[in-house]
């Protein structure tokens, strides 16, 4: 076996022992979607339901809840279909980008700023 080889097996079984100790930290606010400010009933609202979340444009992304009262937004079944959640009890639904170029996107803020470390020019 060449050098090559083995400094890669090598490199692989130490990424396989090492990454149970390697935690990534969480930066947004909110992040499962669970906390909320009110339970839409249709896809027109002025302020977004989910806490700590904003959409950049005038788009309307879709707030989607165990605990909804309506059908078309209530998880698992919903407008979408069969979709549940990976984590929690709450998700998002966006338009990254159509055709005709709309989008719908969220924002936030995050917990912790972080400085550029090198210069890109």
């Amino acid at each position: 076996m060449s050098n090559d080889y083995m400094m890669g097996l090598v490199l692989i079984g130490l990424l396989y022992f090492v990454n149970p100790f390697i935690n990534a930290q969480n930066l947004v606010r909110n992040y499962s979607f669970e906390n909320f400010l009110f339970y839409p009933d249709n896809t027109e609202y002025d302020t977004f339901p989910c806490a700590n979340w904003f959409p950049p444009n005038e788009a309307t992304p879709d707030y989607f809840n165990e605990s909804s009262n309506d059908k078309r937004f209530k998880i698992p079944n919903n407008v979408i279909g069969y979709c549940p959640t990976y984590e929690g009890k709450a998700y998002i639904g966006i338009i990254p980008i159509t055709i005709d170029g709309y989008m719908e996107h969220l924002s936030s803020i995050l917990l912790k700023l972080y400085h550029k470390a090198f210069n890109t020019e």
